[in-house]
């Protein structure tokens, strides 16, 4: 627990799968799946579901989405980039 605790952000390894899932449910379940699989105390957490699907969830005031969303697109350009 001490790990956690110390952690920056956390990543949260869902077991459902989201392809059958309606938009709705989707999003229920990144935001805050029940309040299971979730810490809240942290910058952020990336949350991947069993089929691959992932999302970034964080608390934020008005400055700090420019900063969380400059980290995802850097990741994404990433992964995605051919070299």
């Amino acid at each position: 627990l001490d790990a956690v605790d110390s952690a920056l952000f956390v990543v949260c390894l869902g077991d459902e799968g989201t392809d059958m899932m309606a938009l709705e449910q989707m999003a229920t379940n990144m935001l805050h799946n029940g309040g299971k699989n979730r810490w809240w105390d942290k910058s952020f957490s990336l949350i991947v579901t069993n089929d691959g699907r992932a999302a970034i969830n964080f608390e934020h005031s008005w400055g700090d989405g420019v900063a969380v969303l400059r980290f995802a697109v850097d990741i994404f350009n990433e992964c995605t980039s051919s070299t």
